[in-house]
């Protein structure tokens, strides 16, 4: 199975990625964690100052498509639970709608190509007021951060279009709720997805 986590920068991804890996693991499943962009592109798109919007694209699709290459498409061969904090949304919302460096259609043209089409099986997306995030975490001076709230919220309202299209694998959950109640909510999610899989396996 194939999780992956959105949302705009502060809205406690990296907690429930932790969060969710305990989950499954306690319940004795392997998880391979991954975060996107991996090196040496995290550093180029973060930090670089100099990237032109056509670098910031291919950069993020060549470091997806390496991802799945040799980790995620394997990972899942092999029954392994496979959770992403970041992934193909990420790119559509990001670089298409908020920044307009690319067309949504090729974009996601390009995001199938670099996962094999090989979607999460499910999104979690943590939808949060970026003022909110910012209260909770300041914005530092990346290459995104930076850009503002203006930015933010155009990211925002694009997660929700998405969200809207694809309702079946795309959750969205309401971010500014206290940290233990957003848990709670995944943890349905959570719930919901093993028992769907365990009827998947009864059924071979």
């Amino acid at each position: 199975m194939l999780i992956s986590v959105e949302g705009v920068d502060g809205s406690c991804g990296t907690t429930i990625c932790d969060f969710i890996q305990k989950f499954l693991e306690e319940r004795m499943l392997t998880v391979i964690r991954l975060k996107e962009p991996e090196q040496p592109y995290r550093d180029i798109l973060l930090h670089d100052k100099h990237t032109s919007p056509r670098e910031e694209v291919f950069a993020f699709m060549a470091s997806r498509a390496r991802l799945y290459e040799q980790v995620v498409i394997p990972s899942l061969e092999k029954g392994k639970f496979v959770l992403c904090d970041r992934s193909i949304d990420s790119t559509i919302a990001y670089q298409a709608f908020a920044s307009g460096y690319i067309g949504p259609n090729l974009c996601n043209i390009f995001n199938l190509y670099a996962i094999n089409g090989r979607k999460p099986d499910l999104t979690i997306l943590l939808d949060l007021d970026p003022q909110i995030a910012c209260r909770r975490k300041p914005y530092g001076d990346d290459n995104f951060e930076k850009r503002g709230f203006d930015f933010m919220n155009k990211v925002r309202y694009a997660y929700g279009g998405l969200a809207t299209k694809e309702p079946e694998r795309i959750k969205m959950i309401d971010a500014s709720l206290n940290i233990e109640k957003v848990k709670s909510r995944v943890k349905g999610l959570l719930e919901s997805m093993l028992r769907a899989k365990g009827k998947e396996n009864e059924g071979l």
